[in-house]
């Protein structure tokens, strides 16, 4: 199956906006990305990448929808499979308290993902993922069955972790931006204040005691300091 590659300009606002399309038997598009010339029109620009907030975001939301599929998928063969263990209509509230085990695990390792938070949800899983490979072996007697019943709740530890792990990676970097961003928007002290006022000499030292908010006689004895300092 042969591949080719086509590109056009279109523009967009003030910028040249470039689409290039990788074809597939020439019919099809296969991918496409979109990309920027700059000012001068000679170098190229990629689009804006996802933000971190819109990427963990998504993977939240990605991660309470499998989160649902997966409780669904799993519950008639959970259910099922408790009716064959002879638990009759109390097979119904058997899926709900394992799969309901994985939904309070997965809350509680976005809440506070410590060993017992993570223990809860791995063990609920493993239930989960025992309890839907076994009934598919039995009512359906074929691998491939015990492996479409065993993906939903490995891919849901999957994604989970790494949600985490974009979480924890969110929360750390928080905290350093905001402290540069406190240090960048920090007055400066009295003293160092009057200082970068003397030194200005746009401003007598009444105007700038004022501005201060400190006495003339203050700022008197912090240019005497200064001035004997720098001899």
């Amino acid at each position: 199956m042969g591949k080719d590659c086509a590109h056009s300009l279109h523009r967009f606002d003030e910028f040249t906006v470039v689409r290039v399309e990788s074809l597939v038997d020439d019919r099809c598009s296969f991918l496409c990305i979109h990309a920027y010339l700059d000012g001068d029109g000679t170098r190229l620009v990629p689009g804006a990448l996802m933000s971190r907030t819109a990427a963990l975001a998504t993977a939240r939301w990605g991660t309470v929808a499998l989160s649902v599929i997966s409780f669904a998928i799993s519950y008639i063969a959970l259910a099922d499979l408790a009716h064959i263990a002879g638990l009759g209509l109390q097979a119904f509230l058997w899926p709900l308290m394992i799969d309901g085990t994985i939904v309070v695990g997965t809350v509680a390792v976005f809440a506070a993902p410590d060993a017992h938070s993570w223990s809860l949800l791995i063990a609920s899983a493993v239930v989960s993922v025992a309890g839907n490979g076994i009934h598919a072996a039995i009512t359906q007697g074929s691998w491939i069955a015990v492996g479409v019943a065993l993906t939903p709740p490995v891919f849901l530890l999957w994604v989970t972790h790494m949600t985490v792990r974009l979480t924890r990676v969110d929360l750390a970097s928080t905290p350093v931006i905001e402290k540069e961003r406190r240090e960048e928007e920090a007055p400066l002290e009295p003293r160092e204040e009057v200082s970068r006022l003397i030194a200005a000499g746009e401003l007598s030292l009444r105007k700038i005691a004022a501005r201060v908010a400190v006495s003339d006689r203050t700022v008197r004895r912090w240019r005497d300091e200064d001035q004997m300092t720098a001899v």
